[in-house]
């Protein structure tokens, strides 16, 4: 008897039947299922994907966020901030993975009280707003469960962060010796000697350049080469024009159409600059879209192949750039330019012949400074003085705009009371600036209570001991995502299709 005869003669079971139905099912299905969709992907830990739409929102709040306090980012700032965010999502994924592995769990209502309580949500007077919720919800472009899965998740690691750093204690004696290090004042006295010093103390002759010249080949050699790629070989450079549309929560496809009928004016005529300022969502749309000039080689590769042959005023082609849609015009180019070194030695060998001059001033002043006090006719010559700096502590020091470098505080931070150390260097725009740092004073901390910090040593205690805490949830952290899978480089990938449909009919063993 045939199978399928045996098959018809077997109809009458319940088995049998529910196999048949089965079957026509999947025949059925295997003729329409759905193609598989490519889609983009920022993220992945261990095979678990961050689409670019929920990247995008993440990345724009952070953007926002950065562009706030220190104003426009370079090109270059917004790649390591991108990067940046990946790092962090990957690392809030592979935590999520572990607490799921160990079994921990989040009820509904758990994510509901979160939900309630988060205050992008709650009114004026701290109540919950359903319609805030629900617009928020729609405004992300993901169904409810993905959205409330970003709460579990939170909520997960929370629980697992609890867990592995609430053992974490610090000791009294740690406590007193870390408050004490920290909060002892310091007063200093020290000497700054600027960059240029040696242009009034004793001026470089014409003479004096060309000897160091010639006896300081090696030195002259090297100066070249540690700026030659900054300054003396310079690789093509353009001025770029640009009109974006960010992605965000947004479609790709409709975002690239809008802009495709905005290049389509441009083409027809309209002002390239006017249409930025009109539709760009960039920074640069007040000044019709101009960028700062950029290295070709620094540019994205879109970008860079997108303008390769265009001319002066050409514009390219609508490019998706993953985060935005763009439009680029060329507004400027320079052509590459190598600077031989004979063009430049005369200038190196200043810089160098006055910092070689200035290192000797700092050192005759530290000198005389050990032995007694420091020579008006040696200070008259730089045109330094001795200036105070009372009650400094290497906790959260800040050298402000003239103050020594941390490395010289931290010099006297054990010292006794009249030490000297230096010169120390700290580079500025126009040179080294060198610093000799002598400790008049030592003033050690209240252990009961100090201005810097209310409530003293208590309030200290809780500042060291949350510290080491977030460094032992940093290891672990690190260490979960050193034995993970984890692709932050981007990329694209198939999503659904009948692969989805036969690994969810066969699942793996």
């Amino acid at each position: 008897m045939s199978i399928l005869e045996r098959m018809r003669g077997s109809t009458d079971s319940t088995p049998m039947q529910i196999i048949l139905v089965l079957i026509v099912v999947a025949f059925i299905g295997w003729f329409s299922l759905p193609q598989a969709e490519t889609v983009q992907v920022q993220v992945e830990v261990n095979g678990e994907r961050v689409l670019q739409q929920e990247f995008g929102t993440r990345y724009f709040q952070e953007l926002q966020a950065a562009q706030s306090q220190r104003g426009r980012l370079s090109e270059e700032e917004e790649q390591e901030l991108q990067l940046a965010v990946k790092n962090e999502i990957a690392a809030e994924l592979v935590v999520a993975q572990e607490a799921r592995k160990l079994g921990y769990k989040i009820s509904p209502e758990e994510i509901g009280i979160a939900i309630k309580k988060d205050p992008t949500f709650q009114t004026s007077d701290s109540k919950f707003d359903k319609e805030l919720y629900d617009e928020a919800v729609k405004r992300s472009g993901r169904s409810r469960s993905d959205f409330e899965s970003d709460y579990r998740d939170r909520l997960l690691r929370e629980k697992l962060r609890t867990a592995v750093t609430l053992g974490v204690q610090v000791p009294d004696e740690l406590s007193l010796a870390r408050y004490n290090e920290a909060l002892r004042a310091l007063d200093l006295s020290f000497v700054r000697v600027e960059p240029g010093a040696v242009v009034e103390a004793a001026p470089i002759t014409d003479e004096e350049r060309a000897a160091w010249i010639v006896g300081n080949q090696d030195k002259l050699q090297a100066a070249y080469d540690r700026d030659k790629a900054v300054k003396y070989d310079l690789p093509e450079r353009v001025v770029l024009a640009t009109i974006r549309l960010k992605v965000g929560a947004g479609d790709t496809e409709e975002l690239t159409a809008r802009l495709q009928k905005v290049r389509d004016d441009i083409e027809a005529g309209s002002d390239f600059a006017a249409m930025a300022r009109r539709w760009s969502e960039d920074q640069s749309a007040p000044q019709g879209g101009q960028l700062p000039e950029k290295r070709v080689p620094n540019l994205a590769t879109k970008v860079r192949e997108a303008i390769a042959d265009l001319p002066v005023g050409g514009i390219t082609a609508v490019l998706d750039e993953g985060i935005e849609v763009s439009l680029y015009q060329v507004v400027s180019r320079t052509p590459a330019q190598v600077t031989p070194i004979e063009d430049v030695q005369d200038e190196l060998a200043i810089v160098a012949m006055r910092a070689e001059r200035n290192r000797e001033y700092a050192a005759e002043i530290a000198d005389s400074w050990q032995v007694g006090t420091v020579p008006d006719d040696i200070l008259a010559r730089t045109g330094a003085s001795i200036e105070a700096l009372p009650a400094v502590s290497t906790y959260g020091y800040q050298p402000g705009i003239s103050g020594p470098p941390l490395e010289a505080i931290e010099a006297l931070a054990d010292a006794e009371a009249g030490t000297i150390v230096g010169p120390f260097t700290r580079p500025t725009a126009d040179g080294d600036e060198l610093y000799i740092v002598r400790l008049e004073r030592v003033q050690l901390p209240d252990p009961e209570g100090n201005p810097q910090i209310p409530g003293g040593l208590e309030q200290f205690r809780q500042i060291t001991l949350g510290a080491e805490r977030e460094a032992v949830w940093e290891a672990y952290t690190q260490a979960l995502l050193a034995n993970a899978q984890v692709d932050t480089g981007g990329g694209e990938a198939q999503q659904g299709g009948w692969r989805s449909y036969l690994s969810w009919l066969l699942p793996q063993s």
